[in-house]
């Protein structure tokens, strides 16, 4: 809805207090930036599909009953097991990136800052 032209507003008093800080940068550092931030952001977020497999293949292990089928029981069952040891190996690995590419919008504005 469009203001008309019958409100009159009066004003009595202004207070300004405004100040601007203005970032210049190129275009290419820019994105060289980004996709720093943006590759950190992605690495970030990985351990959700490492907790997903992990869960997933504990499963497996604690509620199968393995049966010789192209291999022996046993060997299915080690199998799980070392998938099973590896996926505990990748979480610890994404944790450790989740805590290590912990990154914020701060974070990537002292970065734009610094490259200009």
């Amino acid at each position: 809805m469009a203001i008309s032209d019958r409100y009159n507003v009066t004003i009595n008093n202004t207070i300004s207090d405004i100040s601007v800080n203005v970032v210049t940068i190129t275009e290419d550092r820019l994105e060289n930036v980004l996709i720093k931030h943006v590759d950190k952001l992605r690495r970030s977020k990985d351990y959700i599909g490492a907790i997903a497999l992990t869960v997933s293949l504990l499963i497996v292990l604690v509620t199968s009953e393995f049966r010789d089928k192209w291999l022996d029981a046993g060997t299915w069952k080690g199998f799980f097991i070392f998938l099973f040891i590896a996926s505990v190996g990748y979480l610890v690995y994404t944790l450790y990136n989740l805590i290590r590419n912990n990154d914020s919008v701060e974070s990537i504005m002292k970065d734009i800052k610094r490259s200009t």
